[in-house]
């Protein structure tokens, strides 16, 4: 937890261990312009807890970092829950391992459905519809045992009653040469445009960037590269068949030891929602995975990437509505997650941020709050 303003904040921890048991509270003074770092297993030591960050006053960042053996995850918690989740930037292959957690901080019950768009089509596995994840607990569903070996999995997650946080974490055990843990905490909704600001092929190193498209008829996207330099590249132009994902693999598009940024447009009819894979063997010298993708804020109307030509924005656009803060940037304007009952003192403050991480199981260790990465 980072405290970027000038006054003192102070955070509360709630760790949830489930399984109809109390839950856990711990309360930390946040100096101005200044980091804390919490092990939940220190809060409460449970194998799969769930854990609600809020935070009164100073201008806080909230991230949670995962560990499992040499490999570690940073990523930022969710600032609410919600009804629906996607997941662009999976796979269950050979060596890995895909997670997806669901962590509900009410004190009701919820009720989801969790399907999935593979290179081969659509697939709802019945176990995982009308999945009940119950009041202050948290369900982890191991994805790979649902969807066995496809080579590109995204995952759509719906609530039939209810809210809850979703999180999925993927991690790569060196069968394929890809080795290391990721986390993503996807998005709510299709886009119009998605950004990755930062890229390097390197050597042994693999960048893959992945389009869902879950609705029902085809749409096509325009992947853009922008490059370092003077270097020029034409964008790809791809179909996204109804109910599906495709991908793109930038190691066969881009040059070697170039920087660059990509952006996911959509020129069809449909939205979509796209992230990417960055996987780095040892050879490369920077073994490891993340997960990664932002849907980018475009003025409503503005000009199509292809045509050249302003276009009324589809329902549900980015545009339609005033842009939000990036996930883990600071701002006052993020939602509260209701209070639950616990053993703490009532209380007629309002949190200034909440943050509510899902991933904080086992095996990865239990999640903490770590200061956003370099880049």
């Amino acid at each position: 937890m980072a405290n970027l303003g000038d006054a003192q904040a102070e955070a509360l921890v709630t760790v949830m261990p489930g399984a109809g048991q109390d839950p856990v509270v711990t309360t930390l003074v946040l100096p101005a312009r200044s980091q804390t770092r919490v092990r939940v297993g220190d809060v409460l030591a449970v194998p799969d807890p769930g854990v609600v960050v809020e935070v009164f006053g100073g201008r806080p960042v909230v991230e949670h970092l995962l560990r499992r053996g040499d490999d570690v995850a940073l990523g930022p918690c969710a600032r609410e829950p919600s009804t629906r989740r996607l997941f662009a930037a999976g796979t269950t292959v050979k060596g890995a391992e895909l997670w997806l957690e669901l962590f509900n901080p009410f004190e009701e019950d919820a009720i989801v459905d969790a399907t999935f768009f593979t290179e081969g089509g659509f697939q709802a596995p019945e176990a995982l519809q009308g999945l009940g994840v119950p009041r202050r607990s948290k369900v982890v569903v191991p994805v790979h045992d649902h969807v066995r070996r496809e080579a590109h999995v995204a995952t759509e997650v719906r609530t039939r009653v209810g809210r809850v946080v979703a999180e999925q974490t993927i991690a790569f055990d060196g069968t394929d040469g890809r080795r290391g843990l990721g986390l993503s905490v996807g998005a709510g909704a299709p886009g119009e445009s998605w950004t990755f600001p930062y890229g390097r092929l390197v050597e042994g190193a693999g960048e893959l960037v992945a389009v869902v498209n879950p609705d029902l008829g085809t749409t096509e996207v325009d992947v853009v590269a922008h490059l370092e330099g003077d270097a020029v590249v034409e964008p790809q132009t791809l179909a996204v068949p109804g109910r599906s994902v495709a991908v793109v693999n930038l190691a066969e598009w881009l040059p070697v030891e170039t920087l660059h940024a990509v952006e996911v447009q959509v020129t069809g009819r449909q939205p979509v929602m796209a992230e990417g894979l960055w996987s780095y063997s040892a050879s490369s010298g920077e073994a490891g995975v993340a997960l990664a993708g932002e849907r980018s804020r475009r003025p409503c109307g503005g000009p199509s990437r292809r045509a050249g030509s302003p276009r009324a924005p589809p329902t549900g656009s980015p545009c339609t509505t005033p842009p939000g803060p990036r996930p883990g940037s600071p701002s006052g304007r993020w939602r509260t997650v209701p209070r639950r009952s616990s053993s703490r003192r009532p209380s007629r403050r309002r949190p200034r941020s909440s943050s509510t991480c899902a991933s904080s199981r086992s095996p990865p260790e239990p999640c903490s709050c770590s200061r956003p990465a370099s880049p």
